[in-house]
């Protein structure tokens, strides 16, 4: 038999943590949709290369210089009679297939039509961006690591594969809608593990990317995997103890259940009462 005070612990505790949960997580993937940042250069053109945005429209070209008066026309001389007129140089065939391309080759054709490669000189201006495409930019740079200073490559932290082409920038809309619909289902208590399991996905991908990957591709990490920050400086080591204390809600939540005060609770009451019988 559960007493009282047991069963209470066992229904309020998931609620405080899916309030603290939905609301964090809400609040992150607004942000990430609504809130702004600006870009220009190689990440402007990086953005560009994915679909994200495009280059900014160039400005009307300045008009012509007016073209100096002609002089007044002068009358051919006369043809004589006696001369011939001169013979038209014979026309070239055109060429059959297996010599020189011509102008409707398909191979030139297929390549007239591939798409622009956008460089940093497309972009002399900012150029505002959604938030949520920062995630985006750290995507394509964990997949394509600039080389170190002396030339040698740097460890990927990210498959090739799914880190350049249209992939970041879908894989960033991913987050700021997992954020966004995770954070309100485990809110309103709606498919609370299965939204607790993605969020806590979330937070182990951010830690990966900003945290431990960095740490072992600069080959200062603790203990293998932890950023070589002084042991007690808060400031540093904020960032990853917010993140793995999110992830370690999630993971909570996810084992806990949602509770009774929750939508779940409300449509699962009866099948919960049949296992406890």
């Amino acid at each position: 038999m559960v007493r009282l005070r047991d069963r209470v612990g066992l229904n309020v505790s998931p609620l405080f943590l899916r309030l603290t949960l939905g609301i964090v997580f809400l609040w992150a993937g607004l942000g990430k949709v609504s809130q702004t940042f600006e870009v220009s250069g190689d990440a402007a053109a990086t953005l560009a290369n994915m679909g994200a945005i495009a280059p900014p429209r160039a400005m009307p070209a300045a008009p012509a210089p007016a073209a100096p008066a002609t002089p007044p026309e002068t009358k051919p001389p006369a043809p004589n009679p006696e001369e011939k007129p001169a013979e038209k140089p014979a026309e070239k065939p055109a060429e059959k297939p297996g010599g020189r391309a011509s102008a409707g080759d398909p191979a030139i054709t297929l390549a007239r039509f591939q798409p622009k490669q956008f460089t940093a000189a497309d972009f002399p201006t900012p150029v505002h961006v959604r938030l949520l495409y920062g995630v985006a930019l750290a995507i394509n740079a964990a997949a394509n690591p600039a080389p170190t200073d002396d030339g040698k490559p740097r460890m990927c932290l990210w498959p090739k594969a799914i880190g350049g082409g249209p992939a970041p920038m879908i894989l960033a809309w991913a987050v700021a809608l997992t954020e966004l619909c995770g954070g309100a289902a485990v809110l309103i208590g709606l498919l609370t593990r299965l939204a607790a399991v993605a969020l806590a996905g979330v937070m182990l991908g951010a830690m990966w990317l900003t945290q431990f990957g960095p740490a072992i591709q600069a080959g200062t990490a603790r203990l293998g995997f932890l950023p070589g920050h002084d042991p007690f400086d808060g400031a540093a080591w904020q960032t990853l103890l917010i993140q793995f204390a999110l992830f370690g809600a999630a993971m909570a939540l996810a084992f806990a259940g949602p509770g009774r005060l929750s939508l779940d609770g409300v449509l699962l009451s009866g099948r919960k009462e049949d296992d406890e019988e």
